[in-house]
């Protein structure tokens, strides 16, 4: 029995090139642009799931929810910027740096969001709400995506000295 292969080509233009043919590391970059819009877009819906929640439980805390929403709203137009400017074809260094300070800004603003969101929703919805839990430690590990802070951090004051940016 013979099996066949298919062959699919793929563009150029969607290939990342490695560090022989992408010396100054724009090609990496891209990529951990993508990524970077990806997982934050990721962890902003588990925050909005539990404003979802804190809506349905009809719990009447407004002063609660709207803490929490000010820090999701902020977060998407945040994430919403960045994705803007690289759909007009802005790559490299500033626009990483952008978004990992953005990242930095978001992962902690959705930390303080899924506080109040949890704390509103009280402690009974969350001993009996498994995905109140659930969305509450998925928010958390927003934090041990790549590039880390503690990678990053030194790379990110360098170039807000004037230094080049890099990931590593």
């Amino acid at each position: 029995m013979r099996v066949q292969r298919a062959i699919a080509l793929i563009p150029a233009d969607l290939v990342l090139l490695n560090g022989a043919d992408d010396p100054d590391g724009r090609h990496e970059m891209t990529g951990y642009l993508w990524f970077g819009m990806l997982v934050t877009a990721n962890y902003l819906g588990a925050a909005s799931a539990l404003l979802e929640r804190l809506l349905a439980a009809g719990k009447d805390d407004y002063e609660g929810y709207v803490r929490a929403a000010a820090d999701v709203e902020n977060a998407m137009a945040a994430i919403e910027n960045i994705a803007r400017a690289v759909d007009e074809g802005e790559r490299g260094q500033d626009i990483s740096v952008r978004l990992l300070f953005s990242r930095i800004a978001i992962r902690d603003a959705l930390v303080r969001a899924s506080a109040a969101a949890v704390e509103s929703l009280g402690g009974i919805a969350f001993i009996t709400s498994s995905d109140i839990g659930y969305l509450t430690a998925a928010v958390h590990a927003f934090a041990f995506h790549p590039p880390s802070r503690r990678s990053v951090s030194e790379s990110l004051a360098k170039f807000h000295a004037g230094d080049e940016f890099a990931f590593v």
